[in-house]
């Protein structure tokens, strides 16, 4: 994932990667962040769990989710926890980046779900 995030030419030098809910909210704790790529794997349950821990740490924050759960249901679940936008895997840095910028062009306002 942070391959494909530096290769949307716009994410800035400080990208850091979290492996587990815990590591991503203490990073929220100790710095800012504008916005987190979240990848949902097995079990999906951590992965949305991991989308509210960083719900409630950070309003403002951006939550991109990237995940070959392609199902309706799956992705249903990731925007109520608070995913602004959905991602099916395989992404490509060119998906990645049109959200990116939809993000930085656009008001606090949700995304939909694509």
């Amino acid at each position: 994932m942070r391959h494909l995030v530096a290769g949307t030419g716009l994410a800035g030098p400080d990208v850091a990667e979290a492996a587990d809910a815990a590591e991503a909210t203490a990073l929220l704790d100790r710095d800012d962040r504008d916005v987190a790529v979240v990848e949902i794997q097995l079990p999906v349950s951590l992965g949305l769990e991991t989308i509210g821990a960083l719900r409630s740490r950070g309003r403002g924050l951006r939550i991109v989710v990237c995940s070959f759960h392609g199902d309706e249901a799956t992705k249903a679940l990731a925007v109520a926890q608070g995913a602004d936008a959905y991602l099916d895997k395989p992404v490509s840095s060119l998906s990645l980046q049109a959200v990116l910028r939809g993000f930085a062009s656009e008001s606090r306002s949700p995304v939909p779900a694509t």
